[in-house]
């Protein structure tokens, strides 16, 4: 057969051709294709992977905070305890709490004999030589110098 130049469609060499040029469109297509559905489930895999990662930061930045609060009210708690024992227990009981006219508070002695409650009551009640304080200072300030000689 002869070939006809210039011609498409009009030899088997340029149908050939063209069957492979088409067939070769069709799997550039069909790969185009898989690879945005590929990219696409991986950029929605991305994404989830990175909103839970941006989810546990929140959580651990909140956790964080609410520590960084407990610190703070604890520290704010112990300042407290600490000026209503010197302005109101350090006078027996020495600023160091180790004891003058009243027993030795610090240093786990307190912790030793007796518990939160019963130093509780016992600074609100008085004893023998101890005066009453419950009368004198709040509960939330009794509970704060109870912490502060527990904590000391």
């Amino acid at each position: 057969m002869a070939e006809v130049t210039g011609q498409p469609g009009g030899s088997r060499e340029w149908t050939f051709r063209r069957r492979h040029v088409v067939a070769g469109l069709v799997v550039i297509v069909v790969l185009a294709a898989a690879f945005g559905v590929v990219s696409q489930q991986s950029t929605i895999g991305d994404l989830k992977s990175k909103n839970e990662a941006l989810a546990a930061s929140k959580t651990h930045a909140i956790q964080q905070r609410n520590v960084s609060q407990e610190a703070l009210d604890s520290a704010q708690q112990e300042l407290a305890g600490e000026r209503v024992f010197e302005a109101n227990c350090a006078v027996c009981h020495f600023r160091e709490g180790g004891g003058g006219v009243g027993p030795q508070l610090f240093h786990g002695a307190v912790v030793q004999f007796v518990s939160e409650a019963q130093e509780v009551d016992k600074v609100s009640a008085g004893g023998p030589v101890m005066p009453a304080f419950g009368a004198i200072l709040s509960s939330e300030e009794i509970r704060q110098v109870v912490a502060y000689t527990r904590a000391h």
